[in-house]
């Protein structure tokens, strides 16, 4: 998982506009690894800044996170 994150990261792949916004929490990105599905997750901080959270899976999502990739619908 570590070296997805760092390889997006390094190709400067992040682009805000391609998020799914609800609020301050985002969607960037959702595809199946090992018949899972994974999730990469984008929030913004009190002060605009952007924090990118890579490879998230079900077990993972609480809260309005739930939300935003539609498991609370």
């Amino acid at each position: 998982m570590w070296s997805y994150a760092i390889a997006l990261k390094e190709k400067h792949t992040f682009s805000p506009d391609k998020v799914t916004w609800m609020g301050d929490y985002g969607l960037w990105h959702k595809y199946l690894r090992s018949g899972r599905n994974h999730y990469d997750l984008v929030q913004r901080d009190e002060q605009g800044n952007v924090h990118v959270y890579y490879g998230v899976t079900e077990d993972g999502i609480y809260g309005p996170w739930r939300t935003v990739v539609g498991l609370d619908e």
